[in-house]
């Protein structure tokens, strides 16, 4: 039986998940969904790259922070290990709050946006989908 293309990286979301304390490894699944549809080449106009759609001075600083060997946004262990690095910093800056964690990832590490009142559109649905995908898979 063949591995569904969105289930392939699922030990690399366990490993690196646990690795980094996160409280579950779908939340990352639920943002690769949102981000790159799983796609380990995908690429935004904005210069975000791989799996984990983080930018290149995002990836390469977290890359460094991490020690990843050989970084490569488009390696998808190393997307992976990075956006998990990451969204550990952004649940720690956030008093784990995973909505404003969530957000943050979408405005790519944007804190006083998170700080309103009311979130800009974008931002709010950005967070509805991650969450609604994080529901699907851990009913699954």
């Amino acid at each position: 039986m063949a591995i569904k293309a969105e289930d392939r990286f699922d030990s690399l979301f366990i490993y690196y998940a646990h690795l980094y304390d996160l409280p579950d490894w779908h939340w990352l699944k639920a943002l690769v969904k949102q981000e790159s549809q799983f796609d380990p080449m995908a690429r935004s106009t904005d210069g975000a790259a791989g799996l984990a759609q983080l930018r290149a001075q995002t990836f390469n600083e977290w890359a460094i922070r991490l020690g990843v060997k050989s970084p490569n946004p488009y390696d998808p262990e190393k997307s992976i290990q990075c956006e998990a690095g990451y969204f550990r910093w952004l649940l720690d800056n956030f008093q784990n709050n995973v909505d404003r964690a969530l957000g943050a990832y979408s405005t790519f590490g944007v804190a006083n946006e998170m700080l309103r009142k009311e979130w800009p559109l974008a931002t709010q649905t950005y967070v509805a989908h991650v969450k609604r995908y994080f529901d699907e898979y851990t009913r699954n």
